[in-house]
């Protein structure tokens, strides 16, 4: 059957439209709608041709427009006092950005990009090693086992939860503080996580049985939970008292931080050779010895995390040079991640090198401190962070803060 010229001329008028961008996506499927349904002169096998190049050409072209987008990178000077950083002087996101936005940043350079990357990178490796330990160990019936099971959890949500704060907290003040809110929350897990799992594998000889051992876990546990309240309140603090804000975060994990790393320091000063199994009599060293170097380094990375955070080095002396790679915030991440990794070399070494000696003397963790003690010290930290949260969304009034932009 021939092709009436009229409506050939107009079939191949809308196929320049759509595939050179002159319309968009709506008006594009209604075109090819009328060119394909709507003209009964025109052959099927020609217009499903058509159809499939034109789609083809339209989607080659949106997804080239995707990457060529850039999202809006701003001065110290464009952005709002509570979104600045010590001698950060550019790479600022929007205060208020939409969700596409917010993904877009993820990929360009502004100074949050190797901020989530550098943690969620990490969540997936932490994941990636339990799956290597659910293949090792049996988890099901295995009660030794157990306490890792949080502490891999904990491992895990900290850096996760960290990427999810660096990449989203520009959709708008309320959701930049409730992203940090799961940010503190999520260490506070993990600094629990932690002494759950020297309790479980690494505790000296010296210190069991003794009140100290009975206490430790549950001054952990309040601990962790005092943090989560006190660093979310921080950022109630007024920006002109930046110091105080900085004192209360690093305060409340240092002091969470010491008590942890107690008997872990107490267990590399008093290595002992009573507690010596059968493997590692034949290796010729006590597992403290063999353990012993990846918690010196464990110690050593959160030193420099930690130093690097409190003093703004390297920024501090070269202000603007490091805006978008090497600042004391990546120092953070970057060696905070390299801490736990060392931590966990060390804590697995324990585990497979202990478990006879500390059957044999009853120093296995009951169940309770095992499994229930931290899954009340977790609800009650999402208790906090759910009560500030409630706090930000329905009573807290942010002053002096742009309108926001609709979402997305």
């Amino acid at each position: 059957m021939r092709i009436g010229g009229m409506e050939k001329e107009n079939f191949k008028k809308n196929e320049t439209n759509i595939v050179y961008g002159t319309v968009d996506a709506n008006e594009s499927r209604n075109l090819l709608w009328n060119a394909r349904y709507k003209s009964p002169n025109l052959p099927f096998p020609l217009g499903v041709h058509k159809q499939f190049e034109i789609y083809l050409q339209q989607s080659t072209s949106a997804y080239r427009r995707v990457l060529n987008r850039r999202i809006e990178v701003l001065s110290f000077e464009q952005v709002h006092e509570s979104s600045r950083e010590p001698a950060i002087l550019s790479g600022y996101r929007p205060d208020v950005c939409t969700v596409s936005e917010a993904f877009l940043s993820l990929i360009s350079p502004t100074n949050e990009t190797l901020n989530f990357w550098s943690h969620f990178l990490a969540a997936t490796y932490f994941i990636v090693r339990f799956q290597h330990l659910y293949e090792k160990y049996d988890f099901w019936n295995d009660v030794y086992v157990w306490p890792l099971i949080p502490y891999f959890f904990a491992a895990f949500l900290y850096p996760f939860m960290s990427s999810l704060a660096h990449g989203f907290s520009c959709l708008d003040f309320n959701a930049r503080h409730i992203c940090f809110f799961l940010d503190y929350g999520a260490i506070s897990i993990y600094s629990f996580g932690s002494a759950l799992a020297y309790r479980a594998y690494v505790f000296p000889a010296n210190l069991f049985h003794i009140e100290f051992e009975r206490s430790f876990l549950y001054v952990a546990g309040a601990s962790s939970i005092i943090s989560a309240v006190f660093t979310c309140y921080s950022r109630f603090i007024p920006d002109e008292k930046r110091v105080l804000q900085k004192t209360l975060r690093i305060g409340w994990f240092a002091v969470a931080y010491i008590w942890t790393e107690i008997p872990l320091v107490s267990r590399i000063a008093t290595c002992s050779v009573n507690e010596m199994s059968e493997t590692s009599i034949l290796m010729g060293e006590s597992p403290c010895d063999m353990s012993a170097t990846y918690h010196y380094l464990q110690m050593a990375a959160m030193g420099v995390a930690t130093f690097c955070y409190a003093t703004h080095i390297p920024e501090k002396f070269f202000p603007g040079r490091f805006d978008l790679f090497g600042n004391s915030h990546h120092f953070l991440h970057v060696f905070g991640v390299l801490a736990t990794h060392f931590q966990m070399q060390g804590i697995l070494i324990d585990v497979d090198h202990r478990r006879e000696f500390l059957t044999e003397n009853d120093m296995l963790l009951d169940s309770f401190s095992g499994l229930l003690l931290p899954l009340t010290v977790i609800l009650s930290i999402f208790l906090v962070l759910f009560s500030f949260s409630l706090y930000v969304l329905f009573f807290y009034d942010i002053e002096n803060m742009p309108v926001e932009k609709k979402r997305m």
